[in-house]
């Protein structure tokens, strides 16, 4: 029998608080989250660096964005994002098109392609993440989707990235209603 990589026993049966392993944790939660995501976000036809610029310009005011307000949200450099996001265009994911109000910006936005693979996406993930998050009750998914809904919010604080982007509020916390499955994946976590 394999053992697990990760001694999870050993994190969640200690009698007292430890911040570095709840850390831990956290991490290796999400790697594995990403791990289990990436197959079915491959079969819509995008990958995962794809698929977070998607989902970010669909949490921005009106769908629409600067490439600076962008790259905050994913917490990268603009000039990572450069290459990126021009294939997006030119596959038709994305537009991008000159400020009126600062000629010197360009604003990004969805298209209706772009919104029908993340559409796509978000079905496929939610499909892969059912029988791994209906293991908790609805309840201990409430209590979860609070907890890391607040840990974000200080996380994003602490790296200056809520007052980067327009109009944050709490944008991940509320649910999207075209997508009402109880997972953590359909009501606005995107890790």
């Amino acid at each position: 029998m394999s053992q697990p990589h990760f001694d999870v026993h050993a994190i969640t049966h200690s009698t007292a608080p430890d911040v570095t392993g709840l850390g831990a944790l956290l991490s290796r939660t999400a790697d594995c989250l990403t791990a289990v995501l990436h197959g079915p976000t491959a079969t819509t036809g995008l990958n995962e660096s794809r698929y977070h610029v998607l989902d970010a310009l669909r949490r921005m005011p009106g769908g629409i964005c600067t490439q600076t307000e962008l790259a905050a949200w994913l917490l990268q450099s603009e000039s990572n994002l450069s290459t990126l996001l021009e294939r997006m265009r030119q596959d038709d994911l994305i537009s991008r098109v000159r400020s009126e109000a600062d000629r010197r910006k360009s604003l990004i936005g969805l298209t209706t392609a772009g919104r029908e693979a993340l559409a796509r996406a978000d079905q496929a993930r939610t499909r892969a993440t059912a029988a791994i998050f209906h293991a908790l009750h609805e309840f201990q998914q409430a209590a979860l989707r609070e907890s890391l809904a607040l840990l974000l919010q200080r996380l994003e604080r602490e790296l200056g990235v809520a007052t980067r982007i327009p109009n944050r509020g709490a944008e991940m916390t509320r649910e999207r209603a075209t997508f009402p499955a109880s997972s953590l994946i359909s009501d606005g976590l995107s890790l």
